[in-house]
């Protein structure tokens, strides 16, 4: 079993949750659902993975946030999740996807590490991707480390 689902209210109006760990068959989604407000944002840059029971749990938790109208905003989400919006359809259930964590990885050292990304309207995938950041490890270059038509298919999907 992997790390235990967790979130920590950061404040209200509209209600802001960092979420963090993994999204299982364990996750009680339920109970987050009952403390959103009409309006909330998910901080979703702690989410380690989501397995197959852990799909069924979200999709199952975007139902019930659907059906009691509130309306989502997903922020910084991680590495992980913006895979599973990339393979498994309407995953953000008509959420807004607002902000996203891209993989990099340094040429050198191989350190891996993540850059926020804001989506906006006219968003340059390609000068987003083609950007090298410097490693924090060692100083060298550090590349986008996904397939840019993959990593960002899911923006072509009505959510």
């Amino acid at each position: 079993m992997g790390a235990k689902l967790v979130w920590q209210k950061k404040n209200d109006n509209p209600a802001k949750f960092v979420v963090s760990g993994d999204i299982t068959e364990f996750a009680d989604l339920g109970r987050l659902q009952l403390e959103l407000g009409a309006t909330s944002e998910l901080d979703l840059g702690g989410i380690a993975q989501v397995n197959s029971t852990g799909v069924r749990e979200w999709m199952k938790f975007m139902r019930l946030v659907n059906a009691a109208g509130q309306q989502l905003v997903l922020r910084r989400c991680s590495v992980s999740f913006v895979n599973q919006l990339n393979m498994i359809r309407r995953f953000a259930g008509g959420a807004q996807v607002a902000s996203i964590l891209l993989p990099f990885a340094c040429i050198d050292c191989e350190t891996q590490t993540e850059r926020l990304l804001e989506l906006a309207p006219g968003l340059d995938i390609k000068a987003t991707t083609e950007a090298s950041l410097p490693c924090a490890s060692c100083g060298a270059n550090a590349v986008f480390d996904d397939l840019p038509n993959i990593y960002f298919a899911f923006l072509g999907e009505s959510n």
